[in-house]
């Protein structure tokens, strides 16, 4: 074997170790809310458009969003507004008819970014 050939299978064996520790890692605020709005999934829940896969999806990355700290603001006003879209999503996930309503309202923009986004 030369040592090419073993220097390409170590790369190949260390793929796969850097790609879990990359999925192991705790989300952000700003890469939840590149998933979960600017690349359109809070709008195709609230739209209905979605499966039940991205409704599950776009609740666990509330939950996750929730789970964080806000980079300003007080917490207690963090708290209440991840809460509301906490359970907007749940909503939406378990199909209520209100879903759309407490969506729209939960994922005004300006209302959680005036207070928590730096």
């Amino acid at each position: 074997m030369s040592w090419r050939y073993a220097a390409v299978v170590a790369l190949l064996l260390m793929v796969p170790a850097s790609v879990a520790r990359a999925d192991d890692e705790k989300p952000t605020i700003k890469s939840i809310m590149k998933v979960a709005f600017k690349d359109g999934l809070a709008q195709k829940v609230a739209t209905g458009g979605a499966s039940a896969e991205e409704s599950q999806q776009f609740l666990k990355l509330c939950q996750a969003l929730k789970e964080l700290k806000p980079p300003k603001g007080d917490a207690e006003s963090w708290e209440m507004l991840t809460k509301s879209l906490v359970d907007a999503a749940q909503a939406a996930a378990d199909g209520q008819e209100d879903a759309p309503a407490l969506l729209r309202k939960a994922t005004n923009c300006k209302s959680c970014h005036g207070p928590h986004k730096p």
